[in-house]
């Protein structure tokens, strides 16, 4: 799940030609940075790892391309589909490396490199064990190093004695 705070500005950016069964939402945020989540199910077949995987590197591509001074968060539960090469090919990092099912690793929070060492990464327990036996990850910014979240609205004082001054 992808929580936004409500007086941040927040789109949806439409994610074409999704391969079917994975579920993914993609939320481009005011402070030029994109999230996106993504759950891969695990009855996935293999043959249709390599088809995921590069969906994703061409949303991340193309998307990137027409925004580069954006960063990314590509998060969610992956199951089985490696990420070696999403990582390598969007210029991403990995921020947590332990088992998150079990001992298997599944869950990821994976970030832009230029601003990885900003965010720390923490696990907690499951909200309820039996029915999803998932390790929770949650990133947060730390307070230095990242952009500023505030939303700002510019304002312009249009009248004529202001105008005039600054002529």
């Amino acid at each position: 799940a992808i929580w936004i705070k409500a007086n941040w500005h927040s789109e949806r950016v439409d994610m074409v030609d999704k391969p079917e069964g994975v579920e993914a939402v993609a939320i481009k945020l005011s402070c030029k940075l994109l999230i996106v989540g993504c759950y891969v199910p695990p009855q996935l077949v293999a043959a249709c790892h390599e088809h995921v995987m590069l969906f994703i590197i061409r949303f991340l591509d193309s998307f990137l391309n027409d925004n580069p001074t954006f960063d990314v968060i590509l998060c969610g539960d992956f199951n089985r589909l490696k990420i070696n090469d999403i990582c390598l090919n969007c210029n991403l990092v990995n921020l947590h490396n332990r088992p998150t099912y079990g001992s298997a690793e599944l869950d990821y929070i994976l970030i832009s490199e230029g601003v990885s060492s900003s965010y720390s990464v923490c696990a907690t327990a499951p909200f309820d064990e039996s029915s999803v036996p998932h390790v929770s990850l949650l990133a947060t910014p730390s307070t230095s190093g990242v952009r500023s979240f505030n939303p700002t609205t510019p304002v312009f004082d249009l009248r004529s004695s202001n105008i005039a001054n600054f002529l």
